[in-house]
């Protein structure tokens, strides 16, 4: 797969994460409230601010799978245009 082909893989992969407002959205009440855990959150920020570290490490290592993914692409481009 060429580096465009690749690029477009890991674009589509990355837009298939869930971002915190399609969370929310998805799972609020018919009064516009999130309730989670037993906790009642008004909306996405609140969430987002209460979120734990296992949360937000799940959350790191994934971005940090897409970054290695991107600079692998790179590479790979600079070491054909090297050769």
């Amino acid at each position: 797969m060429d580096m465009a082909g690749k690029a477009l893989a890991l674009v589509r992969s990355l837009a298939q994460t869930t971002t915190p407002e399609e969370e929310f959205e998805a799972n609020k009440n018919e009064d516009g409230f999130m309730v989670k855990d037993e906790i009642t959150y008004d909306d996405v920020d609140e969430m987002v601010s209460d979120m734990d570290d296992d949360t937000l490490m799940d959350a790191y290592g994934e971005y940090m799978d897409f970054v290695r993914a991107a600079k692998e692409i790179i590479a790979e481009e600079e070491e054909k245009d090297a050769g």
